[in-house]
């Protein structure tokens, strides 16, 4: 607890808000503390923060991108600010894509930095549009299933067990999403 207590003095050390911030000492925190132990990827993404909140691009990118193995949101988020401060855009981009991947609320950590959600809307747009591919498979699924479970509710009722086919339109009415699916599984058990 005491390591995290320090941290959270140290971050607020290092926060661009303040002008009289000494960048140093957290980020020799940091180092030392790494040293003393294996690398541990908060630690590495804290020291990643630091190093850009005092302007030193470069080595936040060196950092965040050769010295820590698991890629997490906080170590790709920063390693994008990084880049992107030193205007190595395509990498910036990527790394973000990375962070989004991470975490839908990506946009809310832009914000206290100018022009970086007007850089990231295409990032939220590929977003956007991975989420309707998926959700769109998932319906394409959910359709199937529907279709192979009606085939086998018919073949109920071509073989005149029509309380059990209701019953089993009745469960399947439960399970479907779309309004105008729903009207057709009340339509055929009214038949």
């Amino acid at each position: 607890a005491s390591d995290f207590t320090a941290v959270a003095v140290l971050r607020a050390q290092a926060t661009p808000y303040r002008p009289d911030a000494d960048s140093d000492k957290p980020i020799a925190w940091f180092r030392r503390t790494i040293a003393e132990m294996p690398p541990q990827h908060f630690y590495l993404a804290e020291e990643g923060r630091a190093l850009v909140l005092a302007g030193r691009y470069l080595e936040a990118i060196d950092t965040l991108s050769t010295r820590a193995s698991l890629r997490t949101f906080d170590l790709e988020f920063w390693l994008g600010i990084a880049f992107w401060k030193s205007d190595q855009t395509a990498e910036a981009r990527e790394a973000f894509r990375r962070a989004r991947r991470r975490n839908e609320y990506m946009m809310a950590h832009a914000k206290p930095w100018p022009g970086l959600e007007a850089f990231l809307k295409p990032v939220e747009e590929e977003a956007a549009a991975e989420k309707k591919a998926v959700q769109d498979r998932q319906l394409r699924a959910q359709e199937q299933s529907r279709l192979a479970t009606v085939a086998e509710i018919e073949t109920r009722v071509r073989g005149f067990q029509f309380s059990r086919a209701a019953a089993d339109y009745a469960k399947l009415r439960d399970s479907i999403a779309s309004p105008s699916r729903k009207v057709e599984i009340d339509d055929r058990i009214a038949d």
